[in-house]
């Protein structure tokens, strides 16, 4: 998932911060993040799902990688996120 974000100029990528974080229910939560999944019957951790970002000038992207194969990956990076651009 990209999207552009005007804010990010060569500056704070050289000096800067870039901060993000997901909306999960009604809290936001600080990325990245991994999250243990339990798809089976019994209470055992699955896979990991791992969410993270990173940027360049202009650009934000956030990804997800998992200990499964990439095609059982359910994604999690929709929603709601908040940057937070600083100088």
């Amino acid at each position: 998932y990209q999207v552009n974000i005007p804010e990010i100029t060569q500056e704070i990528v050289d000096n800067g911060v870039v901060i993000v974080y997901k909306l999960s229910g009604a809290k936001w939560q600080a990325m990245p993040f991994s999250m243990p999944i339990d798809v089976g019957e019994m209470l055992s951790v699955d896979y990991v799902l791992d969410v993270g970002y990173f940027y360049e000038t202009g650009l934000l992207s956030i990804v997800q990688t998992s200990s499964l194969k990439p095609a059982m990956i359910s994604l999690c990076i929709d929603g709601s996120f908040k940057v937070v651009v600083l100088p």
